[in-house]
């Protein structure tokens, strides 16, 4: 028991969908919650710790590598978190940065992005 692999956990705040989420490693919910408090995404923040929400995200334990915070930004872990279903803000979504993204083939926003502009295009091109 002592030498289990920590577990991925997806952390939020509750009623504060403008946070953003994260997802951390831990071998349990609590200790999960402790670990999204110290995050750079909850940390340094006017939220409370009551608020902030854990749930299991299994699909990810396999990114554990070492690290208790996976990293938007680190194509890696992008590339996991892509192919978990997750996505940028749709408020912040810009094509023009998915030519560099690690997930792009996998992220739904993308894909809907590309069948809006063939079905312009498509539109376009009619008589």
């Amino acid at each position: 028991m002592g030498n289990e692999k920590p577990k991925a956990y997806k952390a939020y705040m509750a009623d504060y969908w403008e946070a953003g989420s994260t997802v951390v490693f831990a071998k349990s919910a609590r200790e999960a919650k402790k670990a999204a408090w110290r995050c750079e995404s909850f940390c340094n923040r006017d939220y409370e710790y009551i608020d902030i929400r854990v749930r299991r995200c299994k699909e990810l334990d396999s990114a554990y590598h070492g690290k208790i915070e996976m990293e938007w930004d680190n194509p890696e872990d992008r590339l996991a978190m892509v192919k978990a279903g997750w996505t940028c803000f749709e408020d912040y979504f810009d094509p023009d940065d998915c030519k560099e993204c690690s997930g792009r083939e996998f992220c739904s926003m993308y894909k809907d992005y590309l069948k809006d502009v063939e079905e312009e295009n498509n539109n376009g091109n009619a008589c």
